[in-house]
């Protein structure tokens, strides 16, 4: 009987620490400080068509499929083939049922040009076919800050100040709900430090980022699975940190926290066929760092400034092809910088000129 109980005992252990293992295999300690510098090669530049129909705002973001671009700003979503030229433009601004009031968020099909819009202000997904015509419009009743759609579901980042104890949600195109999952957050107010995905693709697999998190989430067909969590030691600003600063302090107050105790604010992610991404901001500055999933090195560029001074490092990466990470860079910073003279003379970019996509690969 007692070699029995020994051998359960035994058996119970091996089982925790099997499982301990397990949930140890996705943890991938980040040194915020390395000095290793990552460096490039630069595999594909586009330069975007300007004239009078498509002039893109600065503070525009990037998505693209199979055979577009896709440049949105809060109005206007703007469409360019893949060699830059563009195609049409969607600015459909008003109240009328095919129409939105902002572009919160889009999402694009990975191999057709269909898109979707999230207006959060008017509560709807409008969806535009290859022309740019709305051929279907779709309300909701939550707030959703970013969104993708796979197939038959829908999967929502809920936003923090809303009244659900969870981080994402999975619906069915009548936005009826399926599952809601991955504790967040909660916070009494809107907070938006940032401008990036919460979504992000990696060829045919989509990730998920939760606000105020330091894991990410593969998105399978039903919900979530932790893929990564990430250990930025005594730099991460926990849910209690964030909690306690943001309860009763201003965003600016918050913010200058963060950069006095060296805390950092995770920003975006991206997984290409070797590297994982990861855009933070800590002291003052954003910080690209990029990981080799093969060999465990890091390389982190640090952008001091807004200059662009390190060219394509000192964007934040927008969307992966393959073992390609591509970024967008304006105008002004082509038509300016020393780093870029040669795509500056090549493609004769200027200061009024639309912004430049930049394909790279890390070379270490």
């Amino acid at each position: 009987m007692k070699k029995l109980l020994l051998l359960i005992f035994l058996g119970m252990l091996a089982s925790c620490g099997s499982r301990e293992r397990r949930a140890d295999e996705n943890r991938i300690i980040i040194d915020v400080e390395s000095e290793a510098k990552p460096r490039i090669e630069i595999v594909k530049v586009v330069p975007l068509e300007y004239n009078d129909s498509c002039v893109i705002d600065r503070y525009s973001r990037l998505t693209g499929n199979d055979s577009c671009w896709f440049v949105y700003s809060y109005k206007t979503v703007t469409v360019f083939d893949k060699a830059g030229k563009h195609l049409h433009t969607i600015d459909a601004i008003g109240k009328a049922e095919n129409e939105f009031l902002q572009v919160g968020d889009v999402s694009v099909s990975p191999h057709e040009n269909i898109l979707w819009i999230n207006d959060q202000q008017s509560k709807k997904l409008l969806k535009f076919d290859e022309t740019g015509k709305c051929t279907e419009v779709q309300k909701y009743s939550k707030y959703y800050y970013d969104f993708e759609i796979i197939g038959d579901r829908i999967f929502g980042d809920i936003f923090v100040n809303s009244d659900s104890p969870y981080s994402l949600v999975v619906m069915d195109k009548r936005h009826r709900i399926q599952k809601e999952e991955i504790n967040k957050v909660r916070l009494e107010r809107t907070i938006d430090m940032s401008s990036y995905n919460k979504f992000s693709w990696q060829n045919e697999t989509l990730y998920y980022v939760p606000s105020f998190s330091n894991c990410i989430y593969r998105i399978e067909k039903d919900g979530a699975k932790l893929a990564y969590r990430f250990d930025f030691g005594d730099h991460w600003a926990d849910s209690v940190f964030v909690k306690d600063q943001l309860g009763s302090k201003s965003l600016s107050e918050f913010r200058k926290r963060l950069d006095r105790e060296k805390k950092l604010y995770f920003l975006g992610f991206n997984r290409n066929t070797r590297f994982l991404n990861l855009y933070f901001w800590m002291n003052k500055c954003p910080h690209n760092l990029f990981y080799d999933l093969e060999t465990g090195k890091q390389y982190l560029n640090v952008s001091e400034e807004e200059s662009g001074k390190n060219g394509a490092l000192d964007e934040p990466v927008w969307l992966v092809e393959d073992d390609l990470f591509v970024t967008m860079v304006d105008a002004y910073k082509i038509a300016s910088e020393p780093i870029y003279a040669d795509i500056r003379a090549k493609y004769d970019i200027g200061e009024d000129s639309n912004p430049v996509i930049i394909c790279y690969k890390i070379k270490g």
